[in-house]
């Protein structure tokens, strides 16, 4: 890119994959340079340029899909709580049948 004076630099985010399917790429490294009069992205690693949209559009879809796993992760934690208590109450009921059994 042209001019460093208009550059500001992101540390710590972490975008994309390369996905073989469609032939997008999208590099991991983490280092983002913003230039404000082409109004893009670019790795300072290895040059490949986001345009603003896109990365917005990978942080809210990688925040849905974070979403999505926190929800699912309670539901299974709601159902194996169920039957925890199941179990509990089984272990229960065999522990008063065999006293029942050795009277």
């Amino acid at each position: 890119m042209s001019d460093e004076t208009n550059i500001i630099q992101f540390k710590g985010r972490k975008l994309g994959t390369k996905n073989e399917h469609s032939k997008e790429y999208r590099c991991h490294h983490q280092k983002l340079l913003a230039d404000k009069d082409f109004k893009v992205l670019e790795c300072e690693s290895c040059g490949f340029i986001y345009t603003p949209w896109e990365y917005v559009w990978k942080l809210a879809t990688n925040e849905e899909r974070i979403f999505m796993h926190i929800k699912h992760a309670k539901e299974e934690k709601n159902r194996l709580d169920g039957d925890l208590v199941d179990l509990k109450r089984q272990i229960r009921n065999a522990k008063a049948q065999l006293r029942r059994l050795n009277k």
